[in-house]
């Protein structure tokens, strides 16, 4: 054989792929070199691979590239000294080579770090400081190339002691959105000679000063309701707070760096790398015994392997084994070893050193650290819990329960001798002993029977987001460029083959995936028709992969899609033509459709306002997602948990509907086999893409906030708090996607244990033991699904009738609920029916787009109003696919109550609801309602057809008759200038016009994000608008009839609205198009065929202004009245006239008092002289004196009456990721008491001191 066919026959071999975790030797490449031990199977076989490349090389007549040692890292030093840098710069890259002159605080020598990875940031340290790394670069021949270098602080370089790159300001930022890391790497061009190189490479930061604690209380409450949060488990316990590690990211106070040979940002898949990561497969699947595996683990993890030598150097592996050992001791032995390490007997006494460093450390750990000693009590504990409920649930299942509760004991025994008597050694061995029974006993666990796990594997990049952030979906993110596959472990154990059920070509993403309830087949999203994200199916086998979706759409991404009982698919599109408002629609909502089996029949579930997210089937059948909505509410924390029947008919609020707590619960599956349980991942708004706390509800507790909690995992006896944190698990550790439930109990589910680890496959249980199944090195796991069989639920037949138009929503009892309490029965005379009208694409701007503090990007369609029968039930017809609110209204028109959300019917559906804001789970009553009775009613129509309110339209005609006949912008007699009210051009660069820019300013509404918690019924009645009180008073003789003050009243109920169509707030030429578009869709999928953006014409009588009567006033104004007004002297001689004391002290209970002070028997004159009629001054006589409170009533005062009272919130102006500012702090006056409760409490007072 020639050289030349040598020289062929090796780069075939290096090029040969395989499926991973293939068992046929004869497949292996043959630069695998199997030998008696795995330690001397990866030596011989990566010495076979840098051959085998340089031979490749040679054949292509390239050189090969440079060759790159592993990072050495001396400091962190306080300040930067020229001196020390010139002696810096001379010292060799090598362990035993002291920093000269340092002082004893200070690191002595380069230690080594061979966990830095190229393309991946590295934290360093913390604080003031300078910091130096230095790697070795040798190059076969001298040649020029380029590296990148990025930090947090600035950076300097050199290359063999000169100058490479003067001091530059490194660009690695994070962000308070907890999304990762982004870099904008420096280009470094060096120059190298042949042989050795050295780079060094200095990173120094110098903190700036926090500002300082805003003094005022008001914007220090806002500041630190938005600081990043989030809830560790150390190992033991939990602890909740601000995300202290992340802020110190976030304000540069940590050093990072990052370094990369290619100009592309984040680890390169090199052929070179995945040469070397299949050489690890073939290693796991060889060597199996628990030594091989928990060495291989160690090693691999340390990143010892991660940088290759020259062939046959074991003195450079010898010695990466020496520096990585961290006890002086231990290194002291191993460095004079590094010296004979000629050879592989040398090399393994080397080694022999790290892995009892390695052995004994967690001994060490164990003895010195009183919270490692906690953290070992704990996970004894855990284990012991998990293992008595294992053997009690299962039963002869599982066999060995019995014997694993006495090595459990016998460990514990051991444990605390050898702690006794200070045995390093000793705990070091029950450490092991420790960890291998959890392996055994919680691998054991019966519910893990399966043989097979599908799961998602994909390269770990931090530059480039895998999820979309918590208010985007697939659509937002990267569809290619992954590395990535659908992967299966089996069977089913930490040291179980690896094997590639589907790996995309050219670097598509692949995830989402769902398993069919028999087992065979898989959904799964990937980039498809026109690149745009389509569903994807494919056989358990990994065969007959098709398109599932029709891709006929080119505009449309279509992803996240789940099997339902009934054989069809439901799954997430943006053919709904809307974008999220709060990024000026720049990412697309995407809501639930679904399909046949086949690609067919596609209807439209979702309206929403924004996204739908993550379908999953519940045990009943019924489909679970999450819904966000933010209509007039805080978009920071409104993602619920919807369901609805797999036809789209029944939708409703499964889990925190007005609850600031949970932000989102994403992934969220039911419980096998429980009716209400559910698994979900708490996650945050600004914060990790999807990923958060693990969290274990049952909305048969409760649905508000933390009511339905059953626990945190970890987090055992923990009571979760229900924190009020738009950034809310950004600092929460470990943090978990994707979760699978086997049990109420236990559960598989992608974990990431700290930010410098990889997402694995974990077994988590409630009894806080988290074991992980399968971890890699390089690669996120993600995505865990048991490969088998499962129940399918029953099959709900479909009630929807696609070829009717419209929908019934039956409402049995307005007043039953929390929503109207306090509302006496016959006080709700109608409902106000109002449908949506979103925002599309790329548009929508922020909470100003439609009107000023109003709607986010909503605009409201009055569809007109149905009666209430005296028994508070309506009963009335509605377009089908609309999403509607309704508002129910008072003798005069107004609102009550805000729905703040919506509901949709679908065609032919009979909606049924219990009552305002009554919880989803009530039960409509047995008896026939009054409405029942009479049958469905019509809508009437509101002064013509459905339209969306538009200020200019509906209310500037109301101010054009009966305002600008004195509010008409011209000068008055009498100097004073009043606002003009005319209708006048717009300057406004929103279109607003002039005369709504003066009238909103007197109207108290809700706002873009009022308090998410249920308002308190009439909270915003149009009575507490000065608009209203004003025209209520008689301003000016100024007297509306019914269509008028129906117009303003509506105005106000609807949040105060200007613009009444898209193409009028945003511009014909950015909506038309879309509008287009939509309509076309929304026919296809919907059978709507309608425009919500045609202003319909109306016939009006032409307007006359009209010019109120005089006003007469009075003829005197003053009153008299014996001895008024009197001073503060006089004040207190009649307060002491009546006898006894004029001031007293209440001791109310619990530390509070109520000050009271004495008012005296007599008359004075109340009112205002220049005051509308009923302020006029008028005399008052008190006829007996009384008490009455120094100040207000506080909310700590009023407590002892009514502990439950909540003053609650009064809302900020625009977004709010807050609740508002807080009016129910103890000493605060105690606000939102009815005249009921105030007179309850005067009657308790007086209970109280007898008086």
């Amino acid at each position: 054989m020639t050289m030349a066919t040598q020289t062929v026959r090796v780069l075939q071999c290096t090029l040969l792929v395989l499926c991973i975790g293939g068992t046929s030797l004869a497949a292996d490449p043959s630069w695998y070199l199997r030998r008696a031990t795995w330690h001397d199977s990866l030596l011989d076989s990566r010495d076979a691979v840098l051959r085998a490349e340089t031979a490749q090389a040679r054949a292509a007549g390239k050189t090969l590239p440079p060759r790159l040692g592993p990072w050495r890292s001396l400091g962190p030093f306080a300040e930067l000294v020229a001196a020390r840098e010139a002696d810096i710069l001379k010292t060799q890259p090598n362990a035993l080579t002291a920093y000269p002159d340092s002082p004893s605080t200070l690191p002595r020598a380069w230690r080594m770090q061979p966990g830095y990875g190229d393309g991946l940031p590295h934290r360093l340290h913390e604080g003031d400081h300078v910091v130096y790394l230095r790697r070795t670069i040798n190059s076969s021949v001298a040649a020029k190339t380029t590296v990148h270098l990025d930090a947090i602080g600035s950076m300097t370089a050199w290359l063999n002691g000169k100058p490479v790159m003067p001091k530059c300001t490194g660009r690695i930022s994070y962000t308070l959105w907890g999304n990762g890391a982004a870099s904008v790497p420096t280009a470094v061009p060096l120059e190298l000679q042949r042989g050795e190189n050295n780079l060094l490479v200095r990173v120094e930061v110098h903190p700036r000063p926090r500002p300082a604690d805003d003094t005022n209380p008001w914007r220090k409450y806002t500041l630190e309701a938005r600081r990043p949060w989030g809830t560790v488990f150390n190992g033991y316990e939990t602890h909740s707070g601000p995300a202290l590690e992340f802020e110190k990211l976030v304000n540069r106070e940590v050093s990072y760096f990052y370094f990369s040979t290619s100009a592309e940002v984040g680890p390169l898949p090199t052929q070179a790398k995945r040469d070397r990561e299949r050489l690890w497969k073939l290693l796991k699947r060889d060597f199996r015994d628990e030594t091989a595996r928990v060495q291989m683990a160690q090693e691999q993890a340390a990143g010892l392997w991660r940088c290759d030598w020259a062939p046959g150097d074991v003195r450079a592996v010898a010695d990466r084994y020496a520096e990585t050992i961290r006890h002086g001791g231990t290194q002291a032995l191993a460095r004079p070893l590094i010296l004979h390490a000629v050879d592989r007997a040398g090399l393994a006494k080397v080694r022999e050193l790290y892995h009892r460093f390695r052995d004994v450390a967690p001994g060490e750990q164990w003895l010195h650290d009183t919270e490692q000693q906690k953290t070992h009590d704990h996970t004894v504990d855990s284990l012991r819990l998990a293992i008595t409920d294992l053997v009690q649930t299962h039963g002869p299942a599982y066999p060995h329960g019995a014997e694993y509760l006495a090595r459990l004991s016998a460990i514990g025994r051991d444990a605390k001798q050898a702690l006794d008597g200070k045995n390093a050694d000793t705990l070091a061995t029950v450490h092991a002993r420790l960890e291998e029974l959890r392996r055994e006993a919680l691998m054991a666990n019966p519910l893990l029977d399966f043989g097979k796990l599908v799961f998602v594997k994909r390269r770990a990049n931090p530059f480039v987001p895998q999820f979309p952030m918590n208010w985007a979906n697939n659509s937002s993110v990267p569809s290619t460029g992954r590395d990535n596959e659908i992967g299966v472990l089996s069977p089913v154990a930490q040291d179980g083959e690896l094997s590639t059920l589907y790996r995309p070509e050219g670097g598509a993403f692949v995830g989402d995936v769902d398993l069919n309830f028999d087992g065979k087949k898989l959904l799964f999203s990937m980039p498809g028709s026109h690149e745009r994200w389509q569903v994807f199916e494919i056989g358990s086998d990994g065969t007959n992969l098709r398109q599932v979706t029709r891709g006929d759409q080119e505009d449309v991404d279509n992803f996240d899609a789940c099997y339902l009982p009934n054989g069809k698919v439901t799954f997430c599109s943006t053919a709904v033509f809307a974008g999220v408002p709060c990024v000026r629609g720049r990412d697309h909502v995407g809501v639930l459709f679904n399909m046949n089996a086949d690609g067919e029949g596609v209807r439209q579930l979702g309206f929403e306002q924004d996204q739908d997210w993550s379908p999953t089937v519940l045990n009943d059948g019924r489909v679970m997602y999450t819904r966000w909505e933010y209509t007039d509410i805080p978009h920071f924390f409104s993602r619920l948990l919807f369901s609805m029947n797999p036809d789209g008919t029944d939708q409703k609020a499964h889990y925190g509907s007005n609850s600031y707590w949970p932000n989102g619960i994403f992934y969220a599956r039911p419980i096998p086999g429980h009716n209400t349980q559910i698994i979900g991942v708490v996650s945050g708004h600004h914060a990790a893409s999807r990923a958060g706390e693990l969290v274990l509800f049952d909305p048969a507790k409760g649905t508000h906030e933390a009511d339905g909690v059953i626990q945190r995992i970890p987090g055992r006896g923990a009571k979760v708090e229900p924190v009020v944190n738009d950034r809310l698990v950004i600092g929460s550790w470990p943090k978990f996607l994707h979760p699978y439930p086997l049990s109420e109990k236990y559960f598989l589910v992608a974990g990431r244990m700290n930010r410098e680890s990889r997402w694995g496959i974990y077994v988590v249980d409630v009894f806080d033991n988290m074991l992980p199944l399968l971890v890699d090195a390089d690669y996120d796991i993600l995505e865990p699904i048991p490969l088998r069989a499962q129940p399918r639920p029953p099959v709900i037949p479909d009630r929807v009738k696609p070829e009717v138009k419209e929908s019934i929503v039956n409402l049995s009892d307005v007043y039953e609920g929390p929503g109207l309490a306090g509302v006496p029965r016959g006080a709700v005379k109608q409902l106000r029916v109002v449908a949506y009208h979103y925002a599309f694409q790329d548009m929508a701007d922020d909470s100003r787009a439609i009107g000023v503090d109003a709607s986010w990007d909503t605009v409201k369609l009055v569809l007109g109003t149905v009666p209430v029968e005296a028994d508070g039930s309506a009963m009335f017809r509605v377009p089908a696919n609309t999403p509607i609110t309704v508002q129910p209204l008072d003798e005069e028109g107004k609102a009550l109550q805000l729905m703040r959300s919506w509901m949709t019917a679908m065609p032919g559906e009979t909606l049924s609801c219990v009552g305002c804001h009554a919880p989803a789970s009530a039960a409509p009553p047995v008896r026939p309602t009054l409405a029942m009775q009479g049958g469905p009613s019509k809508l009437k129509e509101w002064y013509g057809p459905a339209r969306g309110f538009s200020f200019q339209r509906e209310v500037q005609p109301v101010l054009d008759e009966y305002c600008t006949a004195c509010h008409d912008g011209k000068p008055r007699g009498d100097g004073k200038t009043i606002a003009d009210l005319t209708d006048r051009e717009s300057t406004d660069p929103r279109g607003f016009s002039p005369s709504y820019l003066e009238l909103h300013r007197f109207v108290r509404r809700p706002g873009a994000e009022t308090d998410y918690h249920l308002l308190p019924a009439a909270e915003y009645h149009a009575d507490v608008s000065e608009l209203v009180q004003l025209l209520k008073k008689g301003h000016h003789n100024v007297q509306l009839d019914a269509e008028a003050w129906d117009r303003l009243v509506t105005w106000i109920d609807l949040n105060v609205p200007y613009h009444g169509t898209w193409h009028e707030a945003q511009g014909e030429e950015r909506v038309a198009g879309q509008d287009d578009r939509r309509r076309a869709l929304r026919k296809l999928y919907a059978g709507i065929d309608e425009d919500p953006e045609v202003i319909p014409v109306i016939q009006r009588e032409p307007v006359k202004p009209v010019l109120p009567p005089p006003v007469a006033r009075a003829g005197a104004t003053n009153v008299e009245c014996p001895g008024w007004p009197f001073d503060a002297k006089e004040a207190q001689r009649r307060q002491r006239a009546g006898g006894g004391e004029i001031s007293q002290t209440i001791d109310l209970g619990a530390g509070v008092a109520l000050d009271l002070v004495r008012i005296p028997a007599g008359e004075f004159v109340m009112g205002d002289a220049t005051g509308y009629a009923d302020e006029r001054p008028r005399r008052e006589r008190i006829a007996q004196s009384f008490w009455i409170g120094k100040l207000e009533v506080t909310n700590a005062q009023f407590a002892r009456f009514d502990a439950e009272h909540d003053s609650r919130y009064i809302r900020t102006h625009g977004i709010s990721s807050t609740r508002g500012y807080a009016v129910n702090r103890p000493q605060q006056p105690v606000v939102r008491v009815s005249w009921e409760q105030a007179m309850a409490y005067c009657d308790w007072l007086s209970e109280k001191t007898d008086r």
